[in-house]
């Protein structure tokens, strides 16, 4: 249920706002219901406050879809076989604007509810949200030079998305593991700032906190063992300087730090060995160069290395890199991600996880255009020296999309992808495909 829609959802940045991204301000007491001892005249000096802050857009949204999905449960059926499903998806919600001279912020609220045709036991609701809070002006007034921003997603779904859109925000858990469905909350919060020491020198510093819940593990009576899920709480902080060279080119260094934490053990009949409970803290240290050619080419590389802490410690070359070109209409990117990242379903560990993205993009005209994307990704034990066994998550998907505007704030889109997913644990190879295709209608009361 998934790629397609999940990058359709992202793209359109429509989300609901929780444990990461929301915390709505009401004017008046507990649930925007004004007490009852409050007199009318401090009311009206509080609205009046409220309106002196800056105006607020509230832009309904709402999305409308049908989709075709060749294995509704994201993994091998009985025999080798998979259960497909024609699904009804309504994606009602809005976006709200606020600025002042303070802060510029943004954020978004979507529920979700599908229906199944042939499966109507799986029918949901879900949500799904996400906040920017940009607070620079704020933050120059107390200290120049000073930049703070904050921004956060949230999701509960029925699955993780083994890949995300590149304009999406990225977490820990999409790195092209495809868990089986299960309902999972999961939400990622990051606060980022910087601070200009001269024209030249930026320090940069930022703190991320992601968490990943899984509630409960279905049965689905088709005969194939439950593979475990592990609840994830995971803590990241960076620091570094950059210096800019010229006005096109900037390099400098990053420390990073995380500490990676497995919860509980969700489901049935574990398979291989379990680390559910414990902790692992990564140190890394990346040298960084951002550079821009002309007006159209941007790109970035951040080669570097990862030290995770255990006995005996292992080390790890990493790396980030990206090449982006933005033309008339058209726009085109790759990039190549490698890192140490959590595996949570099969088995709790560390993965040296490899990931390749790249997507092109063409408008047509003033009313249609069109997209293609792929990714790939290996997940592997090997080369970190932790635990013992295989285990091994390859992934490959395919998608495009055509979009054509309609009328103002109106707009159509048809999209398709294919997904080819490999887990290999111990003696044990799980192979299985996955097709979906999506017509949808998007409506933006702007």
């Amino acid at each position: 249920m998934r790629y397609g829609l999940w990058i359709l959802l992202v793209g359109e940045a429509l989300i609901f706002m929780s444990p990461d991204h929301s915390q709505a301000q009401v004017p008046y007491g507990p649930g925007g219901v004004p007490s009852p001892e409050a007199s009318p005249s401090t009311i009206g000096e509080l609205a009046a406050s409220i309106r002196g802050l800056g105006p607020f857009r509230v832009i309904p949204t709402l999305m409308v879809s049908e989709r075709y999905d060749s294995n509704i449960f994201a993994f091998r059926g009985v025999g080798g076989g998979q259960r497909s499903d024609f699904v009804t998806d309504v994606f009602p919600g809005a976006r709200v604007t606020h600025s002042n001279d303070y802060i510029d912020g943004t954020l978004t609220g979507q529920a979700i509810a599908s229906f199944y045709v042939n499966n109507p036991g799986l029918n949901y609701v879900g949500a799904q949200g996400s906040f920017t809070t940009i607070l620079d002006k704020m933050s120059e007034r107390i200290v120049r030079g000073l930049g703070l921003r904050l921004n956060g997603t949230v999701l509960y779904y029925p699955e993780q998305p083994s890949f995300v859109g590149a304009q999406s925000v990225q977490s820990d858990f999409i790195r092209g593991i495809q868990a089986r469905r299960n309902n999972a909350i999961s939400n990622s919060t990051s606060v980022q700032s910087s601070y200009a020491v001269s024209p030249l020198v930026q320090v940069n510093t930022s703190y991320s906190f992601q968490t990943m819940r899984f509630l409960g593990q279905t049965d689905f009576g088709d005969g194939v063992a439950r593979l475990p899920l592990f609840n994830m709480t995971t803590h990241g902080a960076t620091g570094g300087v950059a210096y800019l060279v010229s006005p096109d080119h900037t390099i400098g260094v990053t420390y990073a730090f995380r500490q990676m934490m497995f919860g509980s053990r969700v489901g049935d009949s574990a398979v291989g060995e379990s680390f559910a409970g414990r902790s692992f803290a990564i140190h890394g240290v990346n040298a960084n160069w951002s550079g821009t050619f002309g007006r159209e080419w941007r790109a970035t590389i951040a080669p570097g290395l990862s030290l995770a802490s255990q006995v005996p410690d292992r080390i790890l070359w990493t790396i980030n890199a990206s090449l982006s070109w933005m033309g008339q209409g058209k726009s085109a990117s790759v990039s190549f991600s490698r890192g140490l990242f959590p595996s949570f379903f099969g088995e709790a560990g560390l993965l040296a996880s490899n990931v390749v993205s790249g997507s092109v993009s063409y408008r047509l005209s003033q009313k249609w255009e069109v997209t293609v994307g792929a990714n790939y990704a290996v997940n592997t034990r090997s080369g970190t020296g932790i635990g013992t066994g295989r285990l091994r998550f390859e992934s490959v998907n395919v998608n495009g999309a055509l979009r054509y505007a309609v009328y103002r704030g109106i707009s159509a889109s048809l999209t398709g992808s294919h997904g080819d997913f490999t887990i290999e644990q111990g003696a044990t190879t799980f192979n299985y495909d996955r097709q979906v295709g999506i017509l949808m209608l998007t409506a933006e009361w702007n």
